[in-house]
């Protein structure tokens, strides 16, 4: 339900953000450690973009960052992506 509000939500702000929102769900996939890690980092993602001022380069801010959670496996470029962010 927080999820499908946060796709409501940005897509008052731009069609782009909604967009954004609703493709980070694609993180989480597989099973075990594969979905454990897909949902930790799509929490992450939410989470950034709720501290997010809305501009006109959040939904590219949002697409970096699934860009950097699917990366690698341990999370670094993720952390990264949201330091820069942030």
């Amino acid at each position: 339900d927080a999820w499908l509000g946060q796709i409501q939500a940005a897509a008052k702000v731009s069609y782009e953000q909604g967009c954004a929102i609703a493709t980070s769900q694609r993180l989480v996939k597989g099973y075990g450690s594969t979905h454990a890690r897909g949902l930790r980092n799509f929490h992450a993602i939410s989470a950034a973009y709720d501290g997010m001022a809305a501009s006109a380069r959040s939904a590219e801010k949002i697409y970096e960052l699934i860009d950097a959670a699917l990366a690698d496996e341990d999370g670094k470029a993720l952390a990264i992506a949201l330091k820069a962010a942030a």
